[in-house]
């Protein structure tokens, strides 16, 4: 299975600086400009099948990549979505509480009512798994957040993942992954 996966374009929110996790975001005009930038790229791509996290950040951004890429069946799904920062979405993030003052390491702290980065990440690759044995000869675009890319980077290219926290993927980054088997932690 091969897959283009794309960041959503900026929105007002990251401009900001607030933590939106799962919460809708809005696109910012250099948002909705990135996403016409990235539809050029993609237009003489072809793919089988689009799917994309369901938050409006996303389905904005695919409306503007959609209208280069026709006729091509979508799924919106909540398996794709960021991580949940729970009680500390919609927050800035200069104003969020330490980290470290969270019980657990970097993979299982767990912000109040939020994911912690292991379940995160199993919800990332099994869903990742569910598209590979659905699609295994098949071409995706995937329109996703940061926080997945990351995930499927950490797996396919044998990378740390709390160094890949480190750094952001560009909002509207165009990844290509080549998936031949399950993905496993």
């Amino acid at each position: 299975m091969n897959i283009l996966v794309i960041r959503h374009g900026e929105t007002i929110e990251n401009a900001q600086g607030i933590v939106q996790g799962q919460l809708p975001g809005r696109l910012s005009e250099k948002g909705i400009k990135q996403a016409k930038k990235a539809a050029r790229e993609l237009a003489t791509k072809n793919f089988d099948y689009i799917y994309c996290s369901d938050l409006q950040r996303c389905v904005d951004t695919l409306g503007i990549l959609i209208k280069e890429i026709k006729d091509i069946p979508v799924r919106y799904t909540e398996e794709l979505r960021e991580i949940s920062f729970g009680a500390y979405q919609g927050m800035y993030a200069n104003d969020l509480p330490d980290w470290k003052t969270l019980e657990g390491g970097f993979y299982t702290r767990r912000p109040p009512e939020g994911e912690t980065i292991n379940q995160f990440r199993q919800r990332t690759i099994n869903y990742m798994n569910e598209l590979f044995n659905q699609h295994k000869n098949d071409e995706l675009l995937i329109v996703t957040h940061g926080g997945n890319i990351r995930v499927i980077r950490s797996v396919l290219e044998a990378l740390d993942l709390w160094e890949l926290y480190q750094a952001k993927p560009d909002n509207c980054s165009i990844w290509k992954f080549e998936i031949t088997e399950e993905l496993h932690i």
